[in-house]
């Protein structure tokens, strides 16, 4: 983890956020985990830190020891770790595959706006655009009883309102939750 042995002797108050950051990744895989859970582990660190951590945790896959579940906002730090993506809206799983098909082919709309809106170094800038909208409440009584993404979705049909579409097979290894696909 690129930790000094100084930092053995030290307080947490002692440390900066980023050193606790790494501390706490390092203890957890301390004891070589069959399965750990990481959430958002490189979100507020420096962009030198982040790479130490994610350079860190490919070695970890690459062991083929510890079966990594990494939650994140930011979708880049997946690109070289993860073998499978699960994406989420409002809560809800919308698709599910191979990083590299869920990334260069996203089927799902949301999947497809984020997959426009991600700025990369080989992109030109006048290509990314944002997902047009707000996410809808989170508050159960306000939830839409359909799709999540409808009032987003440049796609959305009557049925997409009304009707929640569940997770299926839309290619082989590849799930989509969205009635184009179904």
């Amino acid at each position: 983890m690129g930790l000094d042995e100084r930092v053995l002797g030290m307080y947490p108050h002692q440390l900066s956020g980023g050193m606790k950051q790494r501390v706490v990744i390092a203890l957890a895989l301390l004891l070589d985990p069959r399965l750990v859970f990481l959430d958002e582990p490189v979100s507020a660190l420096d962009l030198l830190t982040q790479k130490q951590v994610l350079r860190y945790l490919l070695e970890l896959k690459k062991s083929g020891k510890t079966t990594m579940v990494y939650v994140t906002h930011d979708i880049e730090s997946l690109f070289e770790l993860a073998d499978r993506l699960a994406i989420l809206y409002a809560g809800v799983l919308v698709e599910e595959g191979d990083t590299g098909g869920v990334v260069k082919e996203p089927l799902h709309p949301y999947t497809q706006g984020l997959m426009r809106s991600l700025l990369t170094v080989d992109i030109d800038v006048g290509k990314v655009r944002s997902i047009p909208g707000s996410p809808p409440s989170l508050l159960l009584h306000l939830k839409p009883k359909g799709c999540p993404f409808v009032d987003r979705c440049p796609h959305a049909a009557s049925k997409c309102r009304d009707v929640r579409p569940e997770l299926r097979e839309a290619e082989r290894e590849r799930k989509v939750a969205c009635h184009l696909y179904g």
